[in-house]
């Protein structure tokens, strides 16, 4: 559990400071904010998906493939994907409205991402499974 726990943390940290260099006027001034988790979906660029930058989409499809080729009950999962996230954020180049877009995407995935691998039982585990997969989902509705 306190690894999961440190992981988790990581992988906030990693956000807060991570994803490249950013055109917003709050890089300019060396600052880095994000929203806080909210219900909030991003939104799509006049109908049309952001373009995401080459390592944020291999990056997400890892992370989709991982969850697909993995054993529905390996609960070990979570700890993989927590890896992978961190990855996808430490690697990220994007700027600008995709940039704050994706973001807006993360704010919803990596909650639910910990909250899986934290399960306390397989009941909870593949229902929180399912949130995940959802949200890898969304990620291709609004990307490409």
């Amino acid at each position: 559990m306190k690894t999961i726990l440190a992981i988790g943390i990581v992988v906030g940290a990693a956000l807060i400071v991570g994803c490249g260099n950013h055109n917003t006027p709050s890089a300019a001034n060396g600052t880095h904010e994000h929203a806080a988790p909210s219900e909030r979906a991003p939104s799509l660029d006049h109908g049309n998906r952001w373009q995401a930058d080459d390592h944020t989409r291999a990056s997400v499809k890892r992370m989709q493939q991982t969850l697909a080729e993995t054993d529905p009950a390996d609960r070990t999962v979570g700890i993989t994907l927590q890896k992978q996230t961190d990855e996808l954020i430490r690697g990220c180049t994007m700027t600008g409205e995709p940039h704050d877009q994706l973001h807006i995407w993360l704010n919803e995935f990596m909650p639910a991402l910990n909250r899986m691998a934290e399960a306390r039982d397989d009941t909870q585990f593949a229902q929180l499974r399912g949130d995940v997969q959802h949200h890898l989902e969304e990620y291709d509705r609004y990307f490409k």
